[in-house]
């Protein structure tokens, strides 16, 4: 499946307080026990968005610096499998620019991973979600604005618009 929507961070968006955390998207479903492993988020100190793989809070295996003010859009591949070896995430980003931008896990595009965890979102049909999840008592109010999500077959159905004439991901 691909996912794809805009997020954008305000200007007085703050940094998250040492050990503090937020979520901002996710792929999960039954039995909705405990964290998925697709997720993107921002930890405590940080100035960017990471991508989880494996739902464990720390584990970054991918970091996008936030950008304030403007509309970050994003798409994601992801092929759902409990077997690391089969299940994959492809992350493509644009922020204000003429381009789309493929996410780098170490040397590779693609990340594998078990994007179905036992006993935690295999026991059914997955959707994607956009969220501000944020450990409790971190801050009374906060703000962040999603636009344009889609779950789709394919990346030109997924893709949001906030960069029309930006090269899309299949033209890199």
């Amino acid at each position: 499946m691909w996912t794809g929507w805009s997020t954008l961070f305000p200007l007085d968006w703050p940094v998250m307080p040492s050990g503090g955390w937020c979520g901002i998207s996710s792929v999960f479903g039954p039995p909705y026990a405990g964290s998925g492993p697709c997720g993107f988020g921002v930890e405590g100190g940080e100035e960017e968005i990471e991508f989880a793989g494996d739902g464990t809070p720390g584990v970054k295996s991918w970091l996008l610096p936030i950008v304030r003010g403007v509309w970050m859009d994003f798409a994601v591949h992801y092929v759902m499998s409990a077997d690391a070896a089969y299940g994959l995430a492809e992350v493509f980003t644009c922020t204000n620019s003429s381009t789309w931008v493929q996410a780098r896990f170490g040397e590779t595009y693609g990340l594998h991973l078990a994007t179905l965890k036992p006993g935690v979102n295999d026991g059914g049909p997955n959707s994607s979600r956009l969220m501000l999840y944020r450990q409790a008592g971190m801050f009374s109010t906060l703000s962040v604005k999603h636009a344009a999500h889609k779950v789709a077959t394919t990346c030109q159905s997924a893709l949001p618009a906030s960069y029309p004439s930006a090269t899309k991901p299949w033209e890199l």
